[in-house]
């Protein structure tokens, strides 16, 4: 778990995506030194997912800077540009990790990126010349020192030195950061694609939850999203102290237009039925349903009778403006039966949404006894 380190604490307070070189620190799992570099990973969001994490051995500088001939008292420091030393040779494991910022050639880098010049390290006192250098791509000082009695040639060989030194770890942090960065594109690559997958699977689970709440026919909620939206409804309206109202509504004399005038035209006519629901009954939280049949309900959350009665007769008005022709009616036209009920304040415990049905049923029966194409509702007491 890294979780504690800078370079993490670093990209999860930071939204940039850049790559991030961190403090020298000590492997876990080894005990050496490493230079971790980093880059952030986010979630398709935006939000932090966590850290793309490759380590390069500090050891590593030793090997190439061994290569360099700065004599036997020349010095040659990396450095983050805020002043923690990565390397410097002569090698001291002690050193490594610890903060120059205050030192000699920082002060001078501060003055210029790139230049050279006589100056006494605060670490052993000993006056050299340096070259330096802060590689910006990196975020990276270099510096090369050799004292007078060491330069055997030209003041501009210490120069070159640097340059061969930027040179090796330009090189060496190019090697790396295509690396890294290859590994950030191929990671990138496949959370686009899993983040297509997600979104069609996403669209594919929402088309089958529709699908297993939707009427096939008629396209208004099945009798199970119905149940389910009832009995929240339910819930809802005792907790609120608000009433509920319910409609039962049948599509009068169904049974004898199917026969004269064939299924297909009586699925026809449902789906009529159907779109005056869904066209007249559209609050927020209303629920036109197809019951079963040719019987259809509605759900119409706090609100009281007269407002439920007033729906219902607006529906009843409307499918008989259909005008479709029902020869087998005394209306000669198709029309609708429809029972109100009203649960006003559920006492005690939720109300059984078995009752409220009940209640509308009754009420349903009553309209069709008095002659169909009617309206009949009352209180659910």
């Amino acid at each position: 778990d890294n979780s504690d380190r800078a370079y993490f604490e670093y990209h999860r307070t930071h939204a940039s995506r850049k790559i991030y070189v961190g403090h020298p620190v000590r492997s876990r799992s080894t005990g050496v030194w490493v230079l971790p570099i980093s880059r952030r990973i986010d979630h398709p969001d935006g939000s932090f997912a966590g850290v793309a994490l490759v380590t390069l051995k500090v050891n590593f500088f030793e090997r190439i800077y061994d290569e360099l001939d700065v004599g036997k008292t020349g010095t040659v420091l990396l450095a983050l540009e805020d002043g923690t030393v990565v390397y410097r040779r002569p090698f001291d494991d002690k050193l490594i990790g610890t903060n120059l910022a205050g030192g000699v050639v920082f002060k001078a880098v501060k003055e210029n990126a790139v230049g050279s010049d006589f100056l006494v390290a605060r670490i052993d006192n000993i006056e050299r010349l340096y070259s330096y250098r802060r590689v910006d791509d990196f975020a990276f000082v270099i510096a090369v020192g050799q004292t007078r009695a060491e330069l055997l040639g030209p003041w501009k060989r210490a120069s070159l030195l640097i340059g061969a030194a930027v040179l090796l770890i330009a090189a060496t942090f190019a090697v790396f950061a295509r690396k890294l960065i290859r590994q950030f594109i191929i990671r990138d690559r496949l959370d686009q694609k899993l983040r297509a997958y997600s979104q069609d699977l996403r669209r594919d689970n929402l088309g089958l939850q529709e699908l297993a709440h939707t009427d096939k026919l008629t396209r208004l909620a099945n009798r199970r999203r119905f149940d389910d939206v009832l009995a929240h409804e339910l819930r809802h309206a005792r907790l609120a102290g608000t009433p509920t109202a319910l409609l039962l509504l049948d599509v009068d004399y169904f049974k004898k237009f199917n026969d004269r005038y064939g299924h297909p035209a009586g699925d026809a006519c449902l789906r009529e039925v159907a779109r005056i629901l869904a066209a007249q009954v559209n609050r927020n939280r209303d629920l036109p349903a197809r019951y079963g049949g040719e019987e259809f309900a509605v759900i119409l959350p706090d609100t009281e009778l007269a407002g439920a009665m007033a729906v219902a007769e607006r529906l009843r008005h409307e499918i008989q403006a259909l005008q479709l022709p029902h020869q087998d009616s005394p209306a000669g036209v198709v029309t609708a039966s429809i029972g109100a009920a009203v649960l006003v304040r559920a006492s005690g415990g939720d109300a059984d949404p078995g009752e409220l049905i009940a209640h509308a049923d009754r009420h349903l029966y009553d309209a069709k006894h008095a002659g169909r194409n009617r309206v009949a509702g009352g209180l659910a007491e």
